[in-house]
């Protein structure tokens, strides 16, 4: 059988895998969220904050795939006040240019006021996002988070 060989078994795989130069994306949808988000859509950031939030595993798992995804600076200097946000969230916690993370902290302060009507797991933002910035899927990825976090 001619399709059964080792050389055209090794053509196909090969043609599955992208070139190193190439990036796919995972989830354009949520890559559209993201980008939105970073750039202070207040609907977008509500999105991101509800994948990132969510009970169902298979949510949080296409957003932090989408983040991994994110070849741009800007995202990773977008998210880590958040981070800090959700880690500690006392008022002297810098969101600077980040309007996610003042989105966020607006959150977090109305479900101190009133908890019964938070619809956000803050737990689980804060475990999100710590996997996000700890887990790299590619050097690049490291090198671009590793960046951000020197700059700050």
């Amino acid at each position: 059988m001619p399709y059964d060989t080792p050389s055209t078994h090794r053509s196909l795989e090969d043609s599955l895998i992208d070139p190193p130069e190439e990036h796919a994306t995972r989830y354009t949808s949520q890559t559209d969220t993201v980008h939105d988000a970073v750039l202070g859509d207040a609907a977008a950031i509500e999105k991101l904050f509800h994948y990132l939030s969510s009970t169902n595993r298979d949510l949080r798992h296409i957003i932090q795939s989408t983040l991994h995804d994110m070849q741009d600076a800007g995202t990773w200097q977008a998210l880590l006040p958040c981070l800090a946000v959700v880690g500690g969230m006392e008022s002297w916690v810098d969101t600077g240019e980040s309007a996610a993370a003042t989105w966020l902290r607006r959150q977090m302060m109305a479900a101190r006021r009133h908890p019964q009507d938070s619809h956000y797991n803050f737990e689980q933002i804060e475990r999100s996002l710590v996997e996000a910035f700890v887990l790299d899927e590619s050097e690049a990825e490291g090198r671009i988070k590793a960046a951000v976090l020197y700059e700050a």
